[in-house]
Formats: structure tokens, sequence, C-alpha cells
């Protein structure tokens, strides 16, 4: 099992090294290198955006084993995209599947969302394998839709309806609680 906080500041040294680890930046789109600084400037302004919500999830032992969110929150159109880096060296482990059910019942019960969207890189067909387990339908492709270092790439787009998520067996019922709380 694991727990929930909210992203800290003392994460952010561990988020720059995922970034930076080929595992990671090699499926999403960034701009390397990932600094520290940089990224301490995207925290700061994190905190004042409410069209985001970012997350640190915890093994039993108490260590940072991914980070993740939700983006773009439209609360007009009921809808955000979610993401989530795994510990480049746990991936496989087990903690993604939590981590991103965890966001969608954050993402539906507390934001009542009626849509959580994401997107993979078109090369990453295990990912996409993974939505789809977690009930994500694949919806599209967006063709040469960004670059990735300098390459214009496709990218998959997968949704989580509503309707989708009550039929889930994972489905979490209200109250959810993070870690402070």
């Amino acid at each position: 099992m694991i727990s929930v906080r909210r992203l800290e500041q003392g994460d952010l040294a561990t988020r720059v090294a995922w970034l930076n680890s080929p595992a990671i930046y090699t499926q999403m789109v960034v701009d390397l290198p990932i600094s520290l600084a940089a990224t301490q400037q995207w925290f700061a302004r994190t905190l004042l955006d409410d069209r985001r919500r970012d997350f640190a999830f915890l093994a039993p032992a108490g260590d940072l084993v991914a980070m993740g969110g939700l983006t773009d929150i439209e609360p007009a159109h009921g809808r955000a995209e979610l993401y989530i880096l795994v510990d480049p060296e746990r991936q496989g482990q087990g903690f993604g599947t939590p981590a991103v059910r965890w966001l969608c019942n954050f993402g539906f019960i507390q934001l009542n969302l009626s849509r959580i969207y994401l997107f993979t890189m078109a090369a990453n067909e295990g990912a996409r394998r993974f939505y789809e387990r977690l009930g994500f339908v694949h919806e599209g492709v967006l063709r040469r839709h960004t670059r990735q270092n300098g390459v214009l790439v496709d990218r998959h787009v997968q949704g989580l309806l509503r309707e989708e998520w009550e039929a889930a067996s994972w489905r979490a019922t209200p109250p959810l609680r993070l870690v402070e709380e």
C-alpha cells in the first residue's frame, strides 16, 4: 500500500534526477537537461496554480517511489490531464498502478471531474497497455504533435470517463486522505 502527500520542496532534487533519467525523459516531452533551479521556479509557480495538483507517493517504509498529478484542470469542462513518474529504479514493482488509481479517484471524487486524459509517446506501447488495463480507452493519435529531441513525433491520447471509473472495481468512495490530513 502506498501513502500520498502533496509534492514538497524537499522532493524537487529527486524529481530532477528522475526527469534526467533516460527511463523517464525518453517517454515524456521535456527540455533537457532539467535543472534544480528551474524546477524550484516551476514549483513556486505551481503553488499558486489551482489548475494543477501534484503529489508524492510513498512506499510503506516512507521512501518516495512516484510523483504524479493532474494538470490543466478545467472545472467548467470537468476534465484534467494525468501524469505519473515512477522512480526509474523501481519501475515494474507495482507502484504505478495504485498511484494512477489514487489520482483518478482524487480527480473524480475531490475535483468532480467528468474525464481524465493522458498522452503517451508513440513508441511507448507498454504505457498504453498499462493504462488500458486500468480502464483508459485509446482515443486516437495526434500525428506529429510534439517535438522530442528536435524530431516531430506522434502522441497517443487515452481517456477515462466518469462512468467508466464508476464501473471500475478499484473505484474508491469518499473521503480520500493525504498523509498530512
